[in-house]
C-alpha cells in the first residue's frame, strides 16, 4: 500500500509539530527565554561564518567531482547553484530535498541526469562515511581522554565503526554485485545497474576521491565546530571532543525521513544527547534552534541569486539524453 505524497507530508508535519510541542512542554520556557536573551552575539557571527565555510566546502566538493567527469562548470556557477538550492530546500520536506534540488539544477544546464545523480549520490555516500568515521574517531578520543567509559566507547565504536566498515565493503564489492544475474531480471534494474556503473567509475579516480574524502572530513569538523561555537555562546561548556560524537549522531537521526526538514527530531536529539553530559534541556533546545537558524540565515541570499539567475534551462544537446546515457 502506497501512501499519497500529500498524506505523507501531512504525517511528517504533524510529527514535527507534535514533537516540538512535547519538547516545549518538557523544557522550562522561562529558561529558554532567558537563555535566548543571554546569547553572546559574537559567537553567532562566528557560527554564520562557519556555515558559510561549510557551504563553500560543499560547493567545492561537487565542483571537483563534476570536473573529474568532464563537465564544464565554473566554481562560481557551482557556488551559485549550491546557494540557490540551499534556499529552495528550506521549503521542501525531507533531508534529501537539497540533494534532489542540486541534481535538478546540475542536469538542467551542465550535464545529463546520470552523471548528476552519480555525483550527488557519491557525495552522500562520502558524507555518511565521514560522518560515521568522525563519530568513531570522537569515541576513541573520548575514551583516551576519559570522557567516555569503556562500555560507551565499545558501543559507539561497534555502531559507527561497524557501519563504516560495511560501507567500505559495499564499495569494494559493488562492481561484482552489478555483474550478477539479479540485475538482468528487469529493464528498470538494468537502468539502475548502468547508473551504479557510472558511480563506480569514480573508483579509478583516486586523486578525486582523496580530495572528496578530505573535503568531507573538513565539512564534518566545521559542523562540529559550528555547534560548539553556538554552545559556548549560549553558556554551554562541554569538552570539545563530545561535539565530534554528538553532532554526527544528531545529524544521522535527522536523516530519518519521519519529519519535515528534521524539525523536532534535531531538537529532541540535542536535548537527549546534551542531557547525558549534564546540560539542561532548555539550553540544548536553544542550541538546536540557533544552529538551524544560522543555516537558514546563510541560505537566504540564495533567494536573490535565484531571482537574478534562476536554474539554467536544459542545454539543447542534453534534451532527451538523460536515460539514453543510462541504457
Amino acid at each position: 500500500m502506497t501512501i499519497p505524497r500529500s498524506a505523507a507530508l501531512a504525517l511528517k508535519l504533524t510529527f514535527s509539530l507534535g514533537l516540538l510541542v512535547v519538547l516545549l512542554l518538557l523544557v522550562d520556557i522561562e529558561e529558554v527565554r532567558q537563555t535566548l536573551s543571554e546569547v553572546i552575539p559574537i559567537y553567532m557571527v562566528g557560527a554564520v561564518f562557519l556555515v558559510m565555510c561549510d557551504r563553500l566546502l560543499a560547493a567545492l566538493r561537487t565542483f571537483q567531482l563534476l570536473r573529474s567527469t568532464g563537465v564544464s562548470i565554473r566554481f562560481r556557477e557551482m557556488l551559485r547553484l549550491t546557494w540557490m538550492c540551499d534556499f529552495l530546500s528550506i521549503f521542501l520536506p525531507g533531508s534529501l530535498a537539497g540533494d534532489a534540488m542540486r541534481i535538478y539544477g546540475i542536469s538542467r544546464g551542465y550535464t545529463s541526469l546520470a552523471p548528476a545523480i552519480s555525483v550527488i549520490a557519491l557525495e552522500r555516500l562520502f558524507g555518511i562515511f565521514t560522518l560515521l568515521s568522525t563519530a568513531a574517531i570522537g569515541a576513541l578520543l573520548g575514551y583516551i581522554t576519559g570522557l567516555l567509559s569503556l562500555d560507551q566507547f565499545i558501543s559507539i565504536s561497534l555502531i559507527f565503526g561497524g557501519s563504516t566498515a560495511l560501507l567500505a565493503v559495499a564499495a569494494l564489492m559493488g562492481p561484482r554485485i552489478l555483474t550478477s544475474r539479479f540485475f538482468e531480471l528487469h529493464a528498470l534494474l538494468l537502468k539502475f545497474r548502468s547508473l551504479l556503473n557510472t558511480l563506480f567509475e569514480f573508483r579509478s579516480k583516486k586523486r578525486t576521491l582523496t580530495y572528496t574524502i578530505l573535503i568531507s572530513f573538513g565539512m564534518q569538523a566545521t559542523r562540529a565546530l559550528l555547534v560548539m561555537v553556538i554552545a559556548i555562546g549560549v553558556g554551554i561548556h562541554v569538552d570539545a571532543i563530545y561535539f565530534l560524537i554528538m553532532v554526527p549522531i544528531g545529524t544521522l537521526i535527522t536523516m530519518v525521513p519521519i519529519s519535515v526538514g528534521g524539525w523536532g527530531v534535531q531538537e529532541g536529539a540535542y536535548v537527549f544527547l546534551m542531557k547525558t553530559v549534564g546540560v539542561p534541556g532548555s539550553r540544548a533546545f536553544v542550541l538546536s534552534v540557533l544552529t538551524t537558524f544560522a543555516g537558514i540565515l546563510v541560505a537566504l541570499p540564495g533567494a536573490l541569486i535565484y531571482l537574478k539567475f534562476g536554474l539554467k534551462k536544459k542545454l539543447p544537446e542534453l534534451e532527451g539524453a538523460d536515460w539514453e546515457k543510462l541504457s
